[in-house]
Order: structure tokens, then C-alpha cells, then sequence
């Protein structure tokens, strides 16, 4: 499509590059607005299992961090099929968040799900975690260990938080890349169960916190042109996710960013 020759939409066929006509970008901006409407639909079905503990693991009523990695091929018709089996040989590996853990194969694709023993004033329910690789491409991981409530109360410990939620975030997308799926790449968060919770250092609360105002935080999401990023890359990615978290907790932004969005949990 031609403005006055400044801009122009490009499609590809057998014969290579040719610019797109009026009807032909018309159809690929209402082709992406319903899978972009397949991607929330989902990630919203999702968390409503969550909360209903109809998931692989029963979170309904203990707080969890909720991580959704949902490359675009994901919500084509047909969906994709993924090789399952070969996610455990990824380089990076394939894990829950922050833990290790079993594996076995679901209705829904490959499963790795670990119970963390906790000892103490704990409560008798053990904190889990799981993450699920799905056929269609799509990971889900969910965690209610960070979130676990110690002695100190509801908190969000921050180092830890941001730091394991990095760490999963890049494992995920280079198991991706190995698998040969394509980008982009959407990258969403969501704490269920929050409400009262408060940004923490550790198990120090920070000086002037506001409890968090709602039962769930569900993040915008990011894109990822690419799943074949480095980790300073999905640091810089992520970075918008946690300053919305830091806003619900009454702060402008995470203090862990440097002036050039490099991540460090020592900076504060």
C-alpha cells in the first residue's frame, strides 16, 4: 500500500517480496487483531483455571506468580505442534521457576511440577511450582514459593522476585529458539491471590510501601521480536513488567535498572 511513496506493506509468495494491495493489508491488520484477541482470550482463560484450581496444581487461595510465554504461531488455525520430548534437552533446560523438579507428559503437553518442604511456622500446605509446555508452543509456569507468607507477613521480596522471574523468562525463550519456534514472542505476568502483599527487600519492607489494592495484578504484556535473546536483552524486556508491579506497590519503577536498563539486584 502506497502513501504518496513513504510507506508501503510488503507480503511474500512463492515469488518472493511484492507489496500488498488495499484489501490485502486490510485483511492482515483484521488476521492479527483476532489472534491478538486468540493470545488474551487465552492467557484470561488461563488464570480463571488458576483461580479455580483447575490446573495441573491446585493454587486457588495461596498467592502465585503466574508467568504465560506465548509465541503468535501458538494461536494460528491450525495451532502448531511442538516436539515435546525434545524441550528436555535444551540447552538452558526446561524448569519451574526457580526450582527443579519431575517430569511427565498431560492432556495439555510436557509437565514438570515440584512441592518445596518448608519448615517452621509454615502453614501445612507446601508451597509448589510447576511449568507446562504446551503442543501449540505456549509455556505456563506458576509458582507459589516467592510469594510463600513467612513470619514477616504478605510480602513481594524483590531481589529474589525479579531475579528467578529473569532467569525463568530467558530459559523459556531459548527452549524456544531450540525447538525452532519463531518469534515474536509475548511475555505476560500476573500475581493472583496479592491483595495486601507489599514490595520488600529480603524481609525488610521498604520505607513508605502501600499494600497492593487488588487480588490480582495482571500485567501488561511485552513482545519479544525474537525468542533467540541473550539475558541483558530480556533484562531490558522485562523491565517495563516490573515497574508496573512496583507501581502497584506505590513506587515509580524498579530500583534494580541502571541508566542503560542492565539489571543488578546489589543497586538499590
Amino acid at each position: 500500500m502506497d502513501y504518496g511513496n513513504r510507506f508501503r506493506y510488503y507480503s511474500r509468495n512463492s515469488a518472493g517480496k511484492y507489496p500488498m494491495n488495499a484489501g490485502e493489508v486490510r485483511d492482515a491488520v483484521l488476521a492479527s487483531e483476532t489472534v491478538a484477541e486468540r493470545l488474551r482470550a487465552f492467557r484470561n482463560g488461563r488464570l480463571a483455571d488458576l483461580a479455580a484450581g483447575e490446573t495441573p496444581v491446585n493454587f486457588s487461595g495461596v498467592a502465585t506468580v503466574v508467568l504465560h510465554v506465548m509465541p503468535l504461531a501458538a494461536f494460528d488455525v491450525p495451532a502448531p505442534s511442538v516436539d515435546l520430548s525434545a524441550a528436555r534437552r535444551s540447552p538452558k533446560g526446561f524448569l519451574p521457576i526457580g526450582t527443579g523438579g519431575n517430569y511427565t507428559y498431560n492432556f495439555d503437553g510436557l509437565l514438570i511440577h515440584s512441592a518445596t518442604r518448608v519448615y517452621g511456622d509454615a502453614a501445612s500446605r507446601l508451597p509448589e511450582s510447576y511449568a507446562l509446555l504446551l503442543r501449540s508452543g505456549v509455556v505456563e509456569a506458576a509458582d507459589s514459593l516467592i510469594l510463600w507468607p513467612e513470619a514477616d507477613g504478605p510480602i513481594i521480596p524483590s531481589v529474589l522476585f525479579e531475579g528467578e522471574l529473569l532467569t525463568a523468562v530467558h530459559m523459556y525463550l531459548a527452549m524456544m529458539s531450540y525447538l525452532g519456534i519463531e518469534g515474536p514472542v509475548y511475555i505476560a505476568l500476573s500475581l493472583l491471590g496479592v491483595e495486601g502483599y507489599e514490595m520488600a527487600a529480603g524481609r525488610r519492607r521498604y520505607s513508605g510501601a502501600h499494600p497492593v489494592d487488588r487480588d490480582a495484578l495482571v500485567v501488561p504484556e511485552v513482545m519479544a521480536a525474537d525468542p533467540g535473546l541473550d539475558r541483558e536483552a530480556v533484562d531490558h524486556l522485562m523491565r517495563p513488567v516490573f515497574d508496573h508491579v512496583w507501581n502497584a506497590c506505590g513506587y515509580a519503577g524498579s530500583p534494580y535498572y541502571d541508566e542503560r536498563d542492565r539489571w543488578d539486584g546489589d543497586r538499590r
